[in-house]
Formats: structure tokens, C-alpha cells, sequence
């Protein structure tokens, strides 16, 4: 399967999503960037794989299922010479396959250009050909008003993550604040107990050394008084002796 693209009669301009393609006649066609790339590479002697790799060139999520659904949408538009042949997949073409897809999913899938089946084709017709740019036209509207949404979600997706982000880390600087006050506040708490407990301890030594002080004032002061009581004691023997000794003297003389 290798289609050849139509180019006769038509001049083609790069736009910012995809290629605008002007008729003879000043008509235009608006193709997707994806839909545009198999449009060029399609010059009869690239296939499937080429044109797979010519769609993820600007789309890197494209697939086989793309091309597909981009040649089938050419085929719609006159822009090929003749249709593609993709595989029939159960017995079903993959046309009305993809089609009854679409016709249940509605929106989701009007954004995607429908996949051919192999139909042999005559050049379109003027008003076939005025009916497929006009499809190509609301395919592209679509695709581009999808894309602008899914920007926005995305957009809105990302600024409610940054803000749960934002919220997650203050909370967990508020946290780990907290935890310091608190550790601060107990570190304090047993740095004053500790001060508390020193300066208790300081007045216990002092308040000893003061009693030891006052228990040796006492010895010594009971040691004196010891020695004045034995200077007493003499004093008394001598006066003793002193007496006898006159007692003595005095029964001589008699």
C-alpha cells in the first residue's frame, strides 16, 4: 500500500497546526498537522511504515490507526488517487468498524478523522470534493477546540497541583516549626531544672561547709574551756596546799 496524494491544481501554505491547501477555484482545505504529514509523504513510493514515521514526526503518539484515519479523511477531501487498502478486521471493513465506533462515542470521536477501507475511487466530483473540504474544515475546527480544552484542563490540572503542592510543604514547614518550638521549649525547660538543681547543690555544700565550720568552733571552744577548767583545778590544789601549809605552820608556833 503505497497512496499517491493529489497535488494538481492546488498550492499549499504552512500554517501554525497543520497545512492550508488552496484550489484552483480559491476553495481552501485545512489539514491537521498529522493528516498534512501523510498528505506529503504520500508520493507513491513511501508505504505504511513511512507514512507511521512521517505522522509521529510531528505527533509522537501517532499509530498505524492515525494513518489510517488520516487517509481516509483525504480520500473524503479528493486528495488522493484513489483510496488506501487498510486490513478488514472480523469479516467487518475497518471503515464501518471505526464509523459505528464513532456513532457510539459521539463527540469523543467526531475529533478524529474517520479510517478507510479500500474503495476504488474516480477523481471526486466538484461538489464530493466541496463536501470533503468542508468536512476537513469542521474536522479541524473541532480537533483545534479539543485541543484548546484539553490545554485548559491541563492548565487547571497543573495549577491545582502546584497549589496542593504549595499547601503539602507549608504544612510541613508549619510542622517541622512546630516540632523545634517544641523541642526548644523542653531543652529550656530541662536546662532550667538542671540550673535549679546545681544551684540546690551549691547551697547544700555551703550550708555543710558552714556546719562543719560551726561543729569545729564548738571542739574548740569546749577544748578551751576543758583547759581553763584543769587551770582551775590546779589553781584550787595549790591554794589547797597553800592553806595546809599555813594550817601547818600556825599549830607549830602553838
Amino acid at each position: 500500500m503505497r497512496p499517491v496524494a493529489t497535488r494538481r491544481g492546488l498550492t499549499s501554505k504552512r500554517t501554525h497546526d497543520g497545512l492550508t491547501l488552496t484550489t484552483a477555484d480559491g476553495a481552501s482545505i485545512e489539514l491537521p498537522a498529522v493528516t498534512a504529514a501523510v498528505w506529503q509523504a504520500a508520493d507513491g513510493r513511501t508505504d505504511l511504515a513511512g507514512l507511521l514515521a512521517a505522522a509521529r514526526a510531528v505527533d509522537a503518539a501517532a499509530d498505524e490507526e492515525t494513518v489510517w484515519s488520516a487517509l481516509d479523511a483525504l480520500g473524503d477531501a479528493g486528495l488522493l488517487e484513489g483510496r488506501a487498502a487498510p486490513p478488514a478486521a472480523g469479516g467487518v471493513d475497518r471503515r464501518t468498524a471505526i464509523r459505528s465506533l464513532a456513532m457510539a462515542a459521539g463527540a469523543v470521536l467526531a475529533i478524529v478523522p474517520a479510517l478507510g477501507r479500500a474503495e476504488p475511487a474516480a477523481p471526486a466530483a466538484p461538489d464530493a470534493r466541496k463536501a470533503g473540504e468542508e468536512n476537513i474544515k469542521l474536522r479541524t475546527r473541532a480537533e483545534q477546540e479539543a485541543k484548546a480544552s484539553l490545554t485548559a484542563a491541563e492548565a487547571r490540572a497543573q495549577e491545582s497541583a502546584k497549589k496542593a503542592e504549595a499547601a503539602a510543604a507549608g504544612d510541613q514547614a508549619s510542622a517541622r516549626k512546630q516540632e523545634q518550638n517544641d523541642k526548644l521549649t523542653v531543652d529550656e525547660a530541662r536546662k532550667k531544672n538542671q540550673e535549679q538543681m546545681d544551684k540546690l547543690a551549691d547551697a547544700r555544700t555551703k550550708n555543710q561547709e558552714q556546719m562543719d565550720k560551726l561543729s569545729g568552733g564548738r571542739a574548740k571552744n569546749q577544748e578551751q574551756m576543758d583547759k581553763a577548767s584543769g587551770g582551775r583545778a590546779k589553781n584550787q590544789e595549790q591554794n589547797d596546799k597553800a592553806a595546809g601549809a599555813r594550817k601547818a605552820g600556825q599549830e607549830q608556833q602553838e
